[in-house]
């Protein structure tokens, strides 16, 4: 009966969470959106998943696995990822019919798509940032290549942003 209840428990638990903004992990400092993308579209991969760019940074993961169709919707900031899981899970009821249910991907899923990102992240060289300061002539040259850069949407604005930061700290 204990078991029966903390099943019970620990799936109303779970079905609370599916299609819920879940935080993922943080972002290190040196790792910079674009690479936090590429890192969990590459643990995706390893793992099988269907990885595709969405916009705004953002990445869908997909994988069909037994009766699941688990689809997580990863959006990236400056300093963290965070996933909706959008995961489908189909049953075949006694007339061999499916009937689909919201419910979370698996949580060993997620944990292993969590690992492999975390061992990406680490294969990426730490940022050697300068810590000498600028003159304000350096300064405001850097901030209008930057502007530049994201007027021409090469970069995001939270790219643009970060860096802006990390500029404004050395003067």
């Amino acid at each position: 009966m204990k078991i029966f209840i903390t099943l019970l428990v620990v799936l109303n638990i779970s079905v609370v969470q599916a299609g819920e903004d879940i935080f993922f992990t943080k972002i290190p400092a040196n790792i910079t959106i674009s690479q936090a993308v590429d890192a969990v579209q590459n643990a995706a991969e390893r793992r099988k998943w269907t990885a595709s760019r969405l916009e705004n940074n953002k990445l869908q993961a997909k994988l069909n696995h037994h009766d699941y169709e688990a689809v997580l919707i990863f959006s990236f900031t400056a300093d963290e990822i965070r996933y909706t899981d959008l995961t489908i899970f189909y049953e075949m009821d006694d007339d061999e019919q499916e009937n689909g249910e919201k419910t979370p991907a698996p949580a060993r899923w997620v944990r292993n798509l969590k690992k492999d990102t975390n061992y990406y992240f680490r294969q990426y060289p730490v940022r050697n940032i300068s810590q000498e300061k600028m003159s304000p002539e350096d300064l405001e040259n850097k901030l209008a290549g930057l502007k530049k850069m994201y007027n021409k949407q090469l970069i995001t604005e939270v790219e643009y942003n970060q860096k802006k930061k990390e500029i404004m700290s050395r003067y």
